[in-house]
């Protein structure tokens, strides 16, 4: 009885913090995506300056 009793405890406070472990799952998902963002706009931003380099090259040979 004692295991059982235990068992269904941890059910209730398992429920009870439900929210914030979603809420801290969450959280690293987004800073995940923020990151992630980050990362691939700094890239989008390095292709953007080597296309106008290369545009500017192209015209100064034509």
């Amino acid at each position: 009885r004692n295991r059982r009793r235990s068992g269904r405890g941890t059910l209730r406070f398992d429920r009870r913090n439900a929210r914030q472990v979603a809420q801290a799952n969450a959280a690293t998902d987004a800073d995940a995506t923020v990151q992630g963002l980050s990362q691939s706009s700094q890239r989008i931003g390095e292709v953007v300056l080597l296309r106008y380099a290369l545009s500017d090259r192209f015209e100064e040979s034509a």
